[in-house]
């Protein structure tokens, strides 16, 4: 009786195994997947400068709460606002960004800005 469940339990363990290695490559897949596209996108009360047309290239990240000018020595080309009360803006003012607004190709500025005070409701 002991040979038997050792047997039995030497195959189940065998067959664990196998059934592991057989997932593990899908999992791998799934993680560097759901990787490429955060890298591509902008999370939760952020704005996100991308340094390409159509949210492509480095993603530099300010969070909502920040105020003021940002990246100013690099050119922006796309952006994503992720705060859901705050309007931001391309450059001096010239391209406005609503709460969960998305601009993939803008233009070329030199900055993100986050007012610090009052903005109009909407752009």
């Amino acid at each position: 009786m002991n040979r038997m469940r050792a047997k039995l339990l030497g195959v189940l363990t065998a067959a664990l195994a196998v059934s592991a290695f057989a997932i593990a490559p899908a999992i791998g897949s799934a993680e560097e997947e759901v990787g490429a596209l955060a890298a591509q996108g902008c999370e939760a009360n952020n704005v996100c400068g991308y340094s390409q047309t159509g949210f492509e290239g480095t993603r530099y990240q300010i969070p909502c709460s920040q105020s003021g000018d940002f990246y100013t020595a690099l050119s922006i080309r796309s952006a994503r606002n992720r705060c859901g009360n705050k309007i931001n803006y391309l450059g001096n003012y010239a391209i406005c960004m609503n709460p969960g607004g998305d601009r993939p190709s803008p233009g070329t500025f030199a900055f993100l800005r986050l007012p610090a005070g009052w903005a109009p409701p909407y752009c």
